[in-house]
């Protein structure tokens, strides 16, 4: 259940970063809400979930004592959605800073 939750809010922080700069590189438009929100977030969320799931539980039955388990399951579970993240954006070509923005001013500046 901690997997779970853990992962839906990084994949709801993710979608949020994405449409952010999205929004502040201009590139946003009527449906790029609906296309992050309908497609990437599931993807992101079951993704993240299953492996943040099978880290976990790897953990908590092979390592004894069982505060080892926990500490080793929780760090090695956010360094899982740090990478998920990094190589869901890079495999997907999404800006990650808005450094990425065709022009440095916006699209109406004469």
């Amino acid at each position: 259940m901690a997997a779970a939750l853990a992962s839906f809010a990084a994949s709801l922080e993710e979608i949020r970063q994405v449409g952010q700069v999205w929004l502040d590189c201009e590139m946003d438009s009527a449906g790029m809400g609906g296309y992050l929100m309908m497609f990437h977030l599931p993807v992101l969320f079951f993704g993240q979930t299953a492996l943040l799931g099978a880290v976990a539980t790897v953990a908590m039955s092979v390592i004894r004592p069982r505060y080892a388990a926990v500490l080793t399951a929780v760090t090695a579970g956010m360094v899982l959605l740090v990478l998920c993240a990094f190589v869901y954006f890079n495999f997907n070509d999404f800006p990650v800073t808005n450094q990425f923005c065709r022009t440095p001013q916006p699209t109406w500046w004469p």
